[in-house]
């Protein structure tokens, strides 16, 4: 996150703007990252609470371990978050740094969670010929 604001010229303490999100998405897909495409509200969540925070940890206890995009709105103001779950903790880290799940601030809602994964490209396997003889 910090070398993509800092390539963009972007302040460490304003947090990635709502414009550069589509530029930060395609940027971790360099690094080597691929996306759920499993929105928050259709897919991870059966059941919202209306409670930011709630939703948002029942939605990582759904999916378990791993790294998600996150992006909240806090007056018509979108935010973006990296939340790392390793099983023993789960952070939720922005340009200012990481705050524990427990302690993640006030958001009107969440938009959009998706998982990340570090892409693999699969080797395909040549078939040996058989002889018929």
């Amino acid at each position: 996150m910090g070398e993509f604001m800092a390539n963009n010229e972007i302040d460490t303490n304003d947090g990635i703007p709502p414009a550069a999100l589509r530029s930060f998405i395609r940027f971790l897909g360099t690094k080597g990252f691929r996306f759920c495409h499993q929105t928050f509200a259709e897919n991870l969540l059966l059941d919202p609470t209306g409670n930011a925070q709630l939703d948002l940890f029942a939605t990582i206890k759904r999916g378990g371990e791993g790294v998600y995009l996150l992006t909240t709105v806090t007056d018509n103001l979108a935010h973006c978050w990296v939340v790392h779950c390793d099983g023993l903790q789960t952070k939720v880290i922005d340009s200012d740094g990481t705050v524990p799940l427990g302690k993640f601030p006030h958001v009107d809602y969440i938009r959009t969670i998706r998982r990340l994964s570090l892409f693999k490209k699969q080797r395909r396997h040549k078939r040996k010929k058989r002889d018929s003889e």
